[in-house]
Order: C-alpha cells, then sequence, then structure tokens
C-alpha cells in the first residue's frame, strides 16, 4: 500500500538543493515495505508480503507461542482456584520459564541467522530434549 506522508517545507527544500532541481510535492510517494520472513526467505514483492501477513495471522496459536500449553494451563487452575494467583503460583513460575527459555532460543537462532527464529513444533521437541540432556549432564 502506498502511505503519503506529510513533510516540512524545509525538507523540501533541502532535497530541491540537493538534487539541483524543484521537486513536486505532490508527486513524492513513499512506499512502505519491510518484507515477512517466510521459509523460503524475505518476500520479494508487496503481494507476497500481504499473502505472508496473511498466512501469519492464520497460524494456529500453538504454532506462534510454544507455551500455549502452559498458558492454558495456568488459565485451568485460576478457573479451579476462584483466581487465587497464590495457589497457581507453580504455574505461573513455570509459564515463566518457558517463555524465557523460547525467548533465549529465539534470540539464539536469530543471532545464528536460522530462520525461522522459532523453531516448528517438530523442532521444539528435539531442542527441549538436547536442552534437558545438557542440564542433567551439567548436575
Amino acid at each position: 500500500f502506498i502511505l503519503r506522508v506529510s513533510l516540512s517545507n524545509s525538507f523540501f527544500s533541502f532535497v530541491n538543493k540537493l538534487v539541483g532541481r524543484e521537486i513536486d510535492v505532490n508527486q513524492i510517494q513513499f512506499k512502505m515495505f519491510s518484507g515477512v520472513s517466510d521459509q523460503h526467505g524475505k518476500s520479494k514483492t508487496e503481494k507476497e508480503y500481504q499473502q505472508n501477513v496473511k498466512r501469519g495471522s492464520q497460524l494456529l496459536n500453538e504454532e506462534k507461542d510454544p507455551c500455549m500449553k502452559e498458558n492454558k494451563m495456568t488459565y485451568k487452575c485460576l478457573d479451579e482456584n476462584n483466581y487465587d494467583r497464590t495457589a497457581c503460583s507453580n504455574y505461573f513460575e513455570n509459564y515463566k520459564k518457558c517463555k524465557t527459555f523460547w525467548s533465549q532460543v529465539r534470540i539464539d537462532r536469530r543471532r545464528a541467522g536460522i530462520e525461522p527464529n522459532l523453531p516448528t513444533s517438530e523442532e521444539r521437541e528435539k531442542i527441549k530434549r538436547e536442552y534437558l540432556e545438557k542440564m542433567r549432564a551439567q548436575s
């Protein structure tokens, strides 16, 4: 889509001096397109970008949120305990640990250049097993 931006006259006078000619303000349009990662890399066109955004919003929550199960368990505990947060503190702690763990996985994968930053649900089980084995070996 095209976004028209209102810029100051001083900006245009600066640009006019820079390019050496008068610029018609009405003809300037800024196209917003940053690209969205998909399985094959960044989208190349606006249409691909829009399709990727739509596909991303249609993904199941479990695909987007690796801690969905912990989240549901926390709410179930709250429902069963009349929303007494102290009775569900273990569930909250487990959810926080889950979020922290997968946030760190995202950061590490981004730094390593691995796409997608959040592993697929199939990869998650393998990553959790490797992490648990590593923790057991350290203790």
